[in-house]
């Protein structure tokens, strides 16, 4: 990404903007009167908030159409295939069967909010639908994308631990590239360069704002099992459950776009 006077815009559409500047079309950043954060924590969640208060009711439909259905899938899939007794090696297929689900279908709200952030930021107006739409056609781009950084976290992981994290760290705003324009393999090398030296504000901010949100549902499952200590509720009471107080989860997703808007506007200072 590159700035041209307020706006960003991703180099291979440079001449394009600059185009447009000729034909007097004006292009404006900030549409949505949401300034780029600077790369404070405070700063950073301002500019997330709002983005969640312009987008409150499309982020969570867009939630909820994808993600309540297949909440409740996931509860009753675990029913059916944790009989093992085994409760570790039940934990391990519940988290590999979750995030299948979320590769192959949570990407498209989540690709769709991360582009109603970038229209904001880069001064695009874009509906709803758009969004959707283009979700839909980055699609086979994002899976892949997800996949390699799952393998190379995954393996990092398993290897020494420490390279998983890092891994993990380096490529969060990945996704964030390929929405403004860039290619699979060019999202990860620009998503390693720009968070190259912020390795502990990164990993520091993530996870202290996904500690923070967590703990509605934590609390939820913690009240779930001092209530009923014999082994919870019948499996969709506690699919509800988890749905409802995993939804602040939500504001994760701007979060995230801010962040990577922050590391940007550092880069050009």
């Amino acid at each position: 990404m590159i700035q041209v006077g307020d706006v960003w815009v991703h180099p291979e559409h440079k001449d394009e903007y600059v185009e447009s500047l000729r034909q007097g079309v004006e292009v404006s950043a900030g549409t949505g009167g949401i300034p780029v954060p600077e790369l404070r924590l405070a700063s950073i969640t301002s500019a997330a908030w709002g983005l969640s208060k312009k987008y409150w009711l499309p982020f969570l439909v867009l939630h909820c159409v994808v993600w309540l259905p297949l909440t409740f899938f996931e509860g009753w899939l675990e029913t059916v295939m944790n009989t093992s007794g085994d409760e570790f090696r039940d934990l391990g297929r519940t988290l590999r069967i979750h995030n299948a689900l979320d590769n192959i279908f949570g990407a498209v709200p989540t690709t769709a909010m991360l582009c109603l952030c970038s229209a904001v930021f880069h001064g695009r107006r874009l509906t709803v639908g758009g969004a959707v739409a283009e979700s839909l056609s980055l699609w086979p781009r994002m899976f892949g994308l997800n996949f390699l950084i799952g393998l190379g976290t995954g393996l990092g992981l398993i290897l020494l631990v420490i390279p998983g994290l890092i891994i993990w760290v380096r490529t969060n705003f990945a996704s964030c590239h390929l929405i403004d324009g860039s290619t699979i393999w060019g999202s990860i090398e620009e998503g390693m360069a720009a968070t190259k030296g912020h390795f502990w504000r990164i990993s520091g901010y993530f996870i202290a704002m996904g500690v923070m949100l967590s703990l509605p549902q934590v609390g939820a499952f913690v009240l779930s099992a001092i209530v009923s200590p014999e082994g919870g509720f019948h499996w969709s009471i506690d699919s509800l459950t988890e749905f409802v107080f995993g939804l602040p989860l939500v504001f994760l997703i701007p979060f995230e776009y801010a962040f990577y808007m922050a590391v940007l506007n550092r880069r050009t200072e």
